[in-house]
């Protein structure tokens, strides 16, 4: 089996897909605005508002005096200027409630970026040095007694004990700190069965073993990190001591044997660490600015006039539309003196809904339109995507090689610390991989100088070169040169293949 390649499924990581989206929030607002402008337009030049139609009728005849026009004239437009006591309470009540919903969303942005800069500041692993974390590790087995409960569902019982928080509160009120920022320092992994090499716990190699075998016995990795190996050895003890608490019940109910096989504690570097740290700086950052920027609701939301200002602008009207109605009649007045033709019935159309609101509405939905259509081309993009982003996106797609670190044409001095961390006891280190040629070529020669005591053969593309595959078989182990938007993972996936079945070791990959 590849040790290079994971077998079990890969799955999407919601959380690095939604920090994806937030790194393209310009590009997902900007669709969504461009999409409200539209349709804002579209609703203000394209479509008519709805109407109600008045009918205005002719006079019953042309012996009226100029007083029955009057009052007539008053009493319509007294009948079509009332104030709609239901139609203003609608409003009002809409207004409170747009008013509530974004105090509700303030309050949500202001105390996320309090808990964001409260883990920023507390939290032990974002205060962790990349370059030194200290990582201790035990490997335990169980051996099952009775059949009818498979090892590996006991080994589950005790992965959940270690998921929980509460064996860490004791350990996280002697700092001071909360225990579920503790839980982030602890990892457990499924390694199947175990071979040790060279008579040390640092060397040993894990595998999956086949599924008749784990009917019977099962091992699990668990992990601790710290900035000291104190730290990282205390994580790992309250681990340990939640194990040995649980195991009476366990065994009680499901006989086996739990042995705690080897504990050990190294030094290393880790960048995924450090990719996290700024992930999470960056996110505080956008919240935080989101939340300063967030607008007073008055300029987001027009407030309904008051009843005494809309009762004086309808009384106004009314004025108005009786002086127009006394001019008019007195002009027919002196059209029925010069036998003018009876006017007929006429209609004035008067918009139910105004034209502001149905632009707000149609910009509101038009924006919420085009950010979703903006959000499911970006997730598309991210789940079809062939080509290398990153080293968490390489153990995304199932890779399970070393992070050596990234590289430029003058500076290799990281992934040179990397390899001398893991190269062991080989001196002959064979450099291929996909990367362009003049880039391979200063990089490779940036290598050699920092690794003066390693001899280092530097050929890119094993998978089409006959040279290359010359060259690689007088050599100890592979350090591979990826880069990104220029490799492909099923490149990726064919040059580990070739390397493991040519036994080679892997060193790990670098990225560029």
């Amino acid at each position: 089996m590849n040790p290079y390649i994971r077998t079990d499924e890969t799955e999407i990581d919601l959380l690095d897909l939604g920090r994806y989206l937030l790194r393209r929030i310009v590009w997902i607002l900007a669709a969504g605005l461009i999409v409200a402008a539209g349709a804002g337009a579209y609703a203000r030049f394209v479509r008519k508002p709805e109407t109600e139609m008045v009918l205005h009728p002719e006079p019953e005849s042309e012996s009226e005096t100029e007083t029955e026009t009057e009052t007539e004239t008053e009493t319509e437009t007294e009948t079509e200027l009332v104030f709609d006591e239901d139609a203003y309470d609608r409003a009002l009540d809409l207004y409170v409630q747009e008013s509530e919903l974004l105090d509700t969303s303030n309050l949500t942005l202001r105390e996320l970026a309090v808990e964001q800069e409260a883990y920023l500041r507390d939290a032990p692993y974002m205060q962790l040095d990349p370059f030194h974390v200290w990582e201790a590790q035990a490997i335990v087995r169980i051996v099952s007694e009775d059949q009818r409960h498979p090892a590996y569902q006991i080994r589950e019982l005790y992965k959940n004990e270690v998921t929980s928080e509460d064996y860490l509160g004791d350990l996280a009120k002697k700092r001071g700190i909360r225990a579920e920022y503790l839980r982030e320092l602890v990892s457990v992994w499924n390694v199947g069965s175990v071979t040790g090499v060279g008579g040390t716990t640092t060397d040993v190699v894990l595998h999956e073993t086949e599924q008749e075998e784990r009917l019977t016995q099962e091992l699990f990795l668990i992990q601790g990190i710290g900035g000291t190996k104190k730290e990282a050895m205390e994580i790992l003890d309250a681990a340990l001591a939640a194990l040995e608490a649980a195991n009476p019940s366990i065994a009680k109910r499901y006989p086996h044997e739990y042995t705690v096989l080897s504990v050990n504690c190294s030094e290393r570097v880790d960048l995924d660490i450090r990719n996290r740290q700024k992930d999470h700086d960056a996110f505080t950052s956008t919240i935080m600015a989101r939340a300063k920027d967030n607008k007073d609701k008055e300029a987001w939301l027009e407030k309904p006039k008051s009843r005494e200002d809309l009762m004086a602008e309808l009384e106004s009207e009314k004025a108005a539309a009786k002086a127009a109605a006394k001019a008019e009649a007195q002009m027919q007045a002196l059209q029925m003196a010069g036998q003018t033709e009876p006017e007929t019935e006429t209609e004035e159309a008067r918009p139910v809904e105004s034209a502001r609101r149905r632009q707000v509405k149609y910009a509101a939905i038009g924006f919420v339109i085009g950010a979703l259509i903006m959000c499911l081309w970006f997730i598309l993009r991210y789940m079809m995507n062939d080509l290398l982003v990153s080293y968490k996106d390489v153990e995304r797609k199932g890779f399970a090689l070393r992070e050596l670190g990234e590289a430029s044409g003058v500076n290799a001095s990281m992934v040179a610390a990397s390899i001398r961390s893991f190269a062991g006891s080989s001196r002959r280190l064979f450099l291929t991989g996909m990367a362009q040629a003049d880039l391979f070529d200063s990089v490779c020669l940036a290598l050699k100088k920092e690794l003066p005591d390693y001899e280092i053969v530097c050929a890119r593309d094993v998978l089409t070169d006959p040279k290359a595959r010359e060259q690689l078989l007088d050599l100890d182990a592979v350090v591979l040169m990826e880069q990104k938007g220029v490799t492909r993972y099923s490149q990726l996936k064919e040059e580990v293949i070739y390397l493991y079945h040519a036994g080679r070791e892997i060193i790990g990959i670098m990225i560029v």
